[in-house]
């Protein structure tokens, strides 16, 4: 988790979370949104986002504040899907296909 906390450059990643949340939910979802340049910028955020919630999860005392702010069911979520990217990677590295 520090080594996605470094390569994203996060000081402090639940106002990080926070905030980058707020920044996608003003842009439409991809699947509604006809504008190339706004699904690009929804999916870097959500990438982020899954980084973030990964990172943040796998620390206790991040996880403990984002119980605090209300936000640890989505950082569970998104640290989910970072997980399923992590995993689908190596598969892909190792030549494991689905």
């Amino acid at each position: 988790s520090q080594e996605i906390l470094a390569e994203l450059k996060s000081k402090d990643p639940i106002q990080e979370y926070i905030r980058i949340a707020e920044q996608k939910k003003e842009i439409p979802e991809p699947w509604l949104n006809n504008n190339p340049e706004q699904k690009t910028e929804w999916h870097r955020l959500d990438n982020h986002l899954n980084k973030l919630g990964f990172a943040i999860d796998k620390d206790i005392s991040l996880s403990a504040q984002a119980i605090e702010q209300g936000i640890h069911k989505d950082v569970k979520n998104k640290s989910s899907n970072h997980y399923i990217t992590l995993r689908d990677q190596q598969e892909r590295d190792r030549g494991i296909g689905r």
